[in-house]
């Protein structure tokens, strides 16, 4: 019985072709956009808890 915790591996070899990357063309990160607007934190958590029905019913309940 091994009573060594220690496990080694082995690293696989790998290979890569020369031709199979190449540099990205000049201005290609230049595309990349953020598709929705920065908010707040307590805008996202609002937003978050009107989606969630029985949370905001509970609100109503609680505030009454």
């Amino acid at each position: 019985m091994n009573t060594d915790t220690t496990k080694k591996v082995q690293a696989a070899e790998v290979t890569f072709a020369d031709d199979a990357f190449s540099p990205l063309p000049e201005g290609a990160l230049d595309q990349d956009q953020i598709a929705r607007k920065k908010t707040t934190y307590f805008k996202d958590v609002w937003r978050n808890f009107k989606k969630n029905k029985p949370a905001v019913i509970s609100l109503v309940v609680i505030a009454s």
